[in-house]
């Protein structure tokens, strides 16, 4: 999703009501556009936060200048969510800084 966004030039921001309850986090957005959200919760053995909607989420918040807040979540992803690519999610906090 990330690529196809870059190479249309579209913004991430409008998309994170979508992506928001993959997050496992409360996310307030200001676009809530009309994207259809789900209706059905998700199951209540899904493992939270999911890595890849965190991904999104912090090129969303880079999107909005929040350099600080996307780099939070890279190290969010790096030390907790997904450790095993501990190191590329500390590059991405890095280019944040």
């Amino acid at each position: 999703m990330n690529r196809l966004l870059k190479h249309l030039n579209k913004p991430y921001t409008p998309l994170i009501p979508a992506i928001a309850i993959y997050t496992g986090k409360d996310i307030v957005s200001e676009s809530s556009g009309d994207l259809p959200m789900p209706s059905d919760p998700l199951p209540g053995d899904t493992p939270l936060p999911i890595s890849y909607a965190l991904e999104f989420y912090a090129e969303a918040v880079l999107e909005q200048s929040k350099k600080s807040e996307a780099a939070e979540i890279f190290a969010q992803l790096g030390n907790e969510v997904d450790r095993i690519r501990a190191s590329y999610w500390d590059y991405g906090r890095r280019e944040c800084l």
